[in-house]
């Protein structure tokens, strides 16, 4: 599971914005417990079918314990942020 949205983020030590069409964004990494879960995630640019990592962002959410899995309450947190917003599955 995989995020799709154009975007704009200022890389690392860049003072300016960039804009990125497409960008894949994958959670990379998911740690917690029932009281707060920390994901990072990978947003990558693709160029002649590879993935290039471009960006690495850590957020943090409060789990439910129902049925879903923390990975997949993590794209749900991540579409509610609105730098995700009209974010696309892929």
């Amino acid at each position: 599971m995989a995020l799709r949205k154009n975007i704009e983020f200022t890389p690392n030590g860049f003072d300016s914005a960039a804009s990125l069409s497409n960008a894949y964004i994958k959670v990379d990494t998911v740690s917690g417990n029932k009281n707060t879960v920390e994901i990072t995630v990978i947003i990558y640019s693709e160029k002649n079918d590879q993935k290039l990592p471009v960006q690495a962002k850590n957020y943090g959410f409060k789990p439910s314990m129902g049925n879903k899995n923390f990975i997949a309450q993590a794209y749900e947190h991540l579409k509610t942020l609105p730098e995700f917003d009209g974010a696309e599955d892929c």
